[in-house]
């Protein structure tokens, strides 16, 4: 496997009405990870700057969670089981609902090595992700991923175990989740080849993964995974939504 050589991955929300509708708090250390409410219904942990280590044990992107009367809508669970398990005591802090589904918005480990802990504790819960995550996940890169975290997270990857999405999404799509509509875009390589951007019209929030990353233009932590002008792109399509 290439090593990983730049895994600044934030995933950062683009609201819809603007781009700056919320103060971005991004934490120090994992110790200092809070619950940011940023719409009606949706919720964000902001992750840690940073390659993955001991410090920020394996959370450099963001977990987002939407409520509804229905149930939990996650997107994107974190770097390990042991995030994903405090995931839910956060989730848990604003509803009492069970989580019905999961995005994993790419393949990338960080954005879904946490479906583990999800999966024990909402056995129920649907995951999905783009048709090229799953078929390069389930073609053997799940286990490369476990194996670059647990070399650079040590102890707390611990008991992580790969829980792949397996329900497969693609451009276009509209998927309803918990009582409320999703729309599914992706316009081809960008961060990766199969980034997602989850839009919540309801909400008027967009999800945009890594596509948007905190202190870069675009972000190339793997480049054999990247394009810099696809990722230009998807920031296009992502600013021409309403």
């Amino acid at each position: 496997m290439t090593r990983i050589t730049n895994l600044m991955f934030l995933g950062l929300f683009l609201l819809s009405f603007s781009v700056t509708a919320h103060q971005i708090k991004i934490p120090d250390s994992i110790d200092d990870l809070s619950v940011t409410k940023v719409a009606e219904n949706v919720y964000v942990l902001h992750g840690v700057i940073g390659m993955p280590d001991k410090n920020n044990k394996g959370f450099m992107s963001n977990s987002s969670f939407i409520v509804s009367d229905a149930g939990v809508v996650i997107v994107d669970t974190g770097g390990s089981l042991k995030y994903g398990e405090y995931l839910v005591t956060k989730i848990r802090e604003v509803t009492d609902k069970p989580v019905v589904a999961i995005i994993n918005t790419h393949m990338h480990g960080d954005h879904w090595l946490g479906n583990a802990a999800l999966r024990k504790v909402f056995p129920d819960a649907k995951i999905y992700a783009h048709e090229k995550a799953i078929s390069r996940l389930k073609g053997g890169e799940a286990q490369q991923w476990l194996d670059s975290f647990a070399q650079a997270i040590g102890k707390t990857l611990v008991g992580t175990e790969a829980v792949l999405p397996d329900i497969a999404l693609k451009d276009g799509d509209s998927v309803k989740l918990a009582g409320r509509n999703y729309k599914i875009h992706h316009t081809g390589q960008a961060h990766t080849d199969n980034d997602i951007m989850i839009e919540s019209p309801a909400d008027k929030v967009l999800f945009a993964g890594d596509i948007l990353v905190y202190g870069a233009v675009v972000s190339g932590g793997r480049p054999e995974d990247f394009s810099a002008k696809g990722q230009l792109k998807a920031i296009d399509h992502a600013l021409s939504l309403p």
